[in-house]
């Protein structure tokens, strides 16, 4: 039976489980809800999951909540490759600026303004440039010919730039190293049925 999962199409944290299920090929049915724009699919997601955010992963009668979560537990579950301290950490900064991202984005649709000072929003500022520049000798020593490279925390960091530009909340064309790694890895598996 394949799994049925619940997200929008543009988030970053659903396109990660996307990838990693099309890498792995992992069958699975994927239930659409554009909660920023619509509320009665807001509505919906809120009696999907408790933490009101998406991915959710159904598995049976089993709900799995959050992307990491997802991933982990598809891990486990179909005996993958678990990642290492090291890339572990790579996720990890990469979530960081997924989540300041997530939050400046939607900050700034509702019309606050995000580059006012305050201890709170200049953290979220420096997060992105700081987490990037810890990822820049990881995503140097890549190499799209090598399977093992397109991975959880290379599909992460994909997803988050991806989405970072689009959304304006990052100039790709501010990081070269970046920029190059969305284009040696614009053919990987998964990247062309989630693009959006």
């Amino acid at each position: 039976m394949a799994y049925t999962l619940i997200g929008s199409q543009r988030s970053p944290f659903v396109r990660i489980c996307r990838l990693l299920m099309i890498q792995n090929s992992i069958e699975y049915d994927f239930r659409v809800l554009n909660f920023v724009d619509n509320q009665k699919e807001a509505q919906d997601l809120e009696k999907e999951t408790p933490i009101n955010k998406v991915p959710v992963l159904i598995d049976g009668a089993q709900k799995i909540f959050d992307s990491r979560v997802i991933v982990n537990y598809l891990t486990r579950k179909h005996q993958l490759r678990p990642l290492s301290i090291e890339e572990e950490n790579i996720v990890s900064a990469t979530y960081s600026c997924m989540d300041t991202g997530v939050i400046l984005f939607l900050m700034k649709r509702d019309g606050l303004d995000i580059n006012s000072s305050g201890f709170f929003l200049s953290r979220q500022r420096k997060r992105i440039p700081s987490s990037l520049e810890y990822l820049r000798p990881w995503v140097q020593s890549l190499d799209a010919s090598n399977p093992d490279h397109w991975n959880f925390a290379s599909m992460s960091l994909f997803s988050f730039l991806y989405w970072a530009n689009v959304r304006e909340v990052i100039t790709l064309k501010d990081y070269s190293t970046f920029m190059d790694f969305i284009e040696k890895f614009k053919n990987a598996p998964g990247v062309q049925e989630t693009s959006f």
